[in-house]
């Protein structure tokens, strides 16, 4: 079994995971989430339409991995966070399982860390 791949099976299953991350600024809290995407859905072909990203032919599915951090302040105040409030945005696309963890690895995250987001205090 690779590396992660128990939380590669909940991504395959359409599960939303997430990892917190070191923040770029003691006053700020940062996250990865990571959505699955199924290319049979007209939703998945919109997300993918707005990052500028064609799938490649054949792909089942894609998987879109976000990176942003939010002011501590902000998120500890338990109020509702919305794309604005976000900073030091990363989007990524990528269309295959290994890619995944190559995108996650370069940032700083391993796979097997991913989590179901309200563990994690994933705000969004």
């Amino acid at each position: 079994m690779m590396p992660g791949e128990p939380r590669l099976g909940l991504l395959r299953e359409r599960r939303h995971l997430a990892a917190s991350v070191p923040p770029s600024a003691a006053d700020r809290l940062a996250w990865v989430g990571v959505y699955v995407l199924d290319l049979k859905l007209p939703e998945a072909h919109g997300v993918l339409s707005r990052l500028r990203v064609s799938a490649p032919q054949g792909a089942a599915r894609a998987y879109r991995i976000r990176r942003f951090e939010v002011p501590a302040s902000r998120a500890n105040a338990d109020a509702w966070l919305c794309e604005d409030d976000l900073l030091d945005k990363l989007d990524a696309i990528v269309f295959a399982d290994e890619d995944l963890l190559v995108q996650l690895e370069e940032l700083g995250v391993d796979a097997a860390d991913l989590k179901v987001p309200g563990l994690v205090d994933y705000p969004i």
